[in-house]
């Protein structure tokens, strides 16, 4: 890929969304991972994440972009400065011994979470949305990421939501998430009024 499709490191690039991405109009399985982490762990996160990478053979490319900080409860630029690091691919044949993408986003969590770097996971992307380290204490991916934030949310859902409307508004990614809970949590009565 770095000889057919990547532009020289020091190549000046100008040009409009469809003359910069050229090269994207691949049809057929993909898949995308993102990672949120602060600005100052993302040399570090992007060593790991390619050793990784190359450890498994994953047939992707990286690339990183600088976001802003969100005031969104459960955003994934939660970081002062958040670098997302992307890893987009061919999506390969489980059976020729490359592991599944669960399984590699699996390892790059665990391998981030052991270097004491916090991250984020795009929530439009692929990853493990059930998997929780046997050594966190968090009881879900969600708590794990966002720690109090993740509760917050939850008890703003349950304001928002009879215990009957948050079954019917419930789905089987929020439930990977741990976001689906149908607790009833008492809130004041200007909650929506305080946030606006």
């Amino acid at each position: 890929m770095e000889s057919t499709i990547l532009p020289k490191v020091d190549e000046v690039s100008i040009g409009t969304l469809a003359e910069t991405f050229w090269d994207a109009p691949y049809q057929g399985p993909a898949f995308a991972i993102s990672f949120g982490v602060p600005q100052d762990k993302s040399g570090k996160t992007l060593e790991i994440l390619s050793e990784i990478a190359r450890k498994k053979r994953t047939p992707g490319i990286f690339a990183m972009r600088f976001i802003k900080k969100s005031e969104a409860t459960l955003s994934f630029a939660r970081f002062d400065k958040t670098c997302m690091i992307e890893i987009d691919g061919v999506l390969w044949n489980e059976k020729k011994n490359l592991g599944s993408l669960n399984g590699l986003s699996r390892e790059m969590m665990v391998t981030l979470h052991k270097n004491n770097i916090p991250f984020t996971l795009h929530w439009g992307k692929n990853a493990d949305w059930e998997f929780v380290g046997d050594d966190w204490v968090e009881p879900t991916l969600a708590d794990y990421m966002y720690k109090e934030d993740a509760k917050t949310w939850r008890s703003y859902r349950s304001s928002l939501l009879s215990a009957d409307m948050q079954k019917l508004f419930s789905n089987r990614f929020l439930k990977e998430c741990g976001l689906d809970a149908t607790e009833l949590v008492d809130n004041p009565a200007d909650l929506i009024a305080s946030l606006i």
